[in-house]
């Protein structure tokens, strides 16, 4: 059976006693909210790290510093539908394995990887979706990571959304006091038809989104789900929004 180190502190030193560069690969092990990181450093296993939350993805093993030591890209999360999984970088720092972290590291799909003439930059394109969030802007962020600290070298709103000249949102459901668990509608010609249609919508609590419906004034019924559902002209952009039964 192999046997590993428990613990964070990897002795690499030359015959000099001067420490020294060594290669390294990581591993996930163990099942979901019991896993851990395993650094195999010149082939011996270590653990380095327990994640916080149960679920660990391995993304992406490179010198992303340029210290010579293999680090390691990965994600963790709880699961389920409540939030988007969070990322860092573990990295051999000094003998010992650091997993460094951002607070606004983190999105619906995994970080695009781009080396570029100042190092390695992780890009991050996502809309906050999921329980307990609002905004209705997609944004962007671009981060670097030092060895020590990953740091937001770029952050912008990647898709704003238009006003409106009427909509549901999950802001109307996300306020003290309202009772989720009623429907909200509101009706506006989307098609400008010159008849008033019905949008219809209902609070999905474990997405923390809404699923709506128009009911057109012509009898045809469309679904949508998300953050909101707005009319931004006279004649309404459909979009995502889908005829009833359709995937």
């Amino acid at each position: 059976m192999m046997r590993f180190v428990v613990g964070y502190v990897v002795l690499v030193a030359s015959f000099a006693g001067a420490a020294v560069a060594q290669p390294i690969t990581y591993e996930v092990r163990g099942g979901m909210y019991e896993q851990v990181i395993i650094a195999y450093v010149n082939g011996a296993p270590v653990q380095a790290l327990v994640p916080e939350t149960g679920i660990s993805n391995k993304i992406l093993e490179a010198d992303f510093d340029g210290d010579g030591q293999v680090d390691l890209l990965h994600s963790w999360s709880g699961g389920g539908n409540c939030c988007a999984p969070s990322y860092a970088v573990l990295s051999l720092q000094g003998g010992r394995f650091v997993n460094v972290t951002h607070p606004e590291f983190y999105g619906w799909g995994d970080p695009e990887v781009q080396q570029t003439p100042q190092g390695y930059r992780f890009l991050i394109e996502t809309t906050e979706s999921g329980v307990g969030q609002t905004d209705l802007n997609g944004r962007f962020t671009a981060f670097a990571f030092t060895g020590s600290a990953l740091q937001l070298v770029e952050s912008r709103v990647l898709d704003q959304m238009l006003p409106a000249l009427a909509q549901l949102s999950v802001q109307d459901y996300d306020r003290p006091g309202f009772d989720k668990r009623y429907p909200l509608k509101m009706q506006y010609d989307l098609d400008g038809s010159g008849s008033l249609d019905l949008l219809h919508c209902s609070w999905w609590e474990r997405w923390g989104v809404i699923n709506c419906e128009i009911q057109m004034a012509t009898g045809l019924c469309l679904e949508s789900g998300g953050n909101s559902l707005a009319a931004f002209s006279e004649h309404v952009d459909l979009g995502l929004i889908r005829p009833r039964g359709q995937v």
